[in-house]
């Protein structure tokens, strides 16, 4: 990963991070550095080829599935106790660790791009819960934890 041409560190085998923008040529991602800090970065595809599975988005890699109201989602493992935000980045409610949660949206929080778009909980009896507006973000973890067996929010990478 680069940032004003230099070196900033590396993504490892497994390891989540997330992608801001961009398309084939320029890819603008967020990473937890070699420091420990949660670092956005850029890497020219056209001189450092990463391949299909770099393109991939974590909704390719689900948990599991399960069939809401009858749409089949992706569904991912909270592997911590995270909190959920509304839109407005207003605190909603805290997940357990052991929840499931799911999507099917890639879609990270504009200010917060550990945050990730979740539009439903299952609760300890098993009933998926609707989520205030259709979807809320829950803090992934990754800014802390970004290797696949630290990371909270967890497919199956």
């Amino acid at each position: 990963m680069f940032k004003n041409y230099a070196h900033v560190g590396d993504i490892m085998n497994r390891e989540a991070f997330v992608r801001r923008s961009g398309d084939s040529g320029l890819i603008s991602i967020d990473f937890l550095g070699p420091t420990g800090s949660y670092i956005n970065a850029s890497i020219n595809t056209n001189k450092y080829p990463c391949g299909p599975k770099f393109e991939s988005r974590c909704t390719s890699y689900p948990y599991g599935t399960a069939v809401i109201k009858g749409v089949t989602y992706k569904t991912f493992y909270m592997r911590q106790t995270k909190n959920a935000y509304t839109a407005n980045a207003s605190f909603w409610t805290t997940i357990p660790a052991g929840s499931l949660v799911a999507t099917n949206e890639a879609t990270v929080g504009d200010t917060h791009s550990d945050w990730k778009l979740i539009n439903y909980v299952r609760q300890s009896n098993g009933n998926w819960i609707d989520v205030p507006g259709g979807y809320v973000f829950v803090d992934t973890g990754i800014s802390v934890g970004s290797g696949y067996n630290s990371i909270a929010f967890y497919g199956s990478w």
